[in-house]
């Protein structure tokens, strides 16, 4: 569904002869996360709760991972606001058969819509594209730096990384 909503607001965009190739989701690498400090504290908690309350201790951790793996990337999005001027954790990432789009992505509690346009590149403008292994939000995950012509570098973890690296080296 997000997908399509990326591909909506990048269609316009499109130049005479351009086409998408890919268009997915991704993340803005962080320094370190915050969701397995947050999961495992509530998870304890949930236990000792469930416990506490007569239920079953199980039912009480699962309430308590599910409330700190929610607290923990809300502490991630915060952290990514803060290391990245204000932008959100989530990104769109479009490459056409011309140029490599970064979209901004408004997240709310339960969606996510294009806020805008980030990055707008010349594939031709690629230096080079190394995998490289990011924080994103949880744990270590492969991502992209990508090295433009003028000295520029950019990081993205993808969602679906193999793609994401056959569709710049396709173009």
């Amino acid at each position: 569904m997000l997908n399509q909503r990326i591909e909506a607001f990048v269609t316009p965009l499109l130049r005479t002869n351009e086409s998408i190739t890919l268009a997915m989701v991704g993340l803005r690498p962080l320094t370190r996360s915050a969701v397995l400090v947050g999961v495992f504290p509530l998870v304890l908690g949930g236990l000792a709760a469930g416990t506490a309350a007569g239920i079953s201790p199980w039912r009480g951790g699962a309430i308590g991972g599910a409330l700190g793996a929610g607290f923990g990337v809300w502490l991630d999005q915060r952290r990514a606001r803060a290391e990245h001027g204000g932008k959100s954790l989530s990104i769109g990432l479009v490459v056409t058969n011309q140029r490599l789009l970064v979209l901004d992505l408004a997240t709310g509690l339960f969606a996510a819509k294009v806020a805008g346009l980030h990055l707008d590149r010349k594939l031709a403008n690629i230096k080079e594209v190394e995998p490289e292994k990011m924080q994103g939000s949880g744990l270590k995950r492969l991502g992209a730096a990508i090295t433009f012509r003028d000295g520029t570098v950019i990081r993205v973890i993808p969602a679906k990384s193999k793609t994401f690296f056959e569709a710049l080296n396709a173009n």
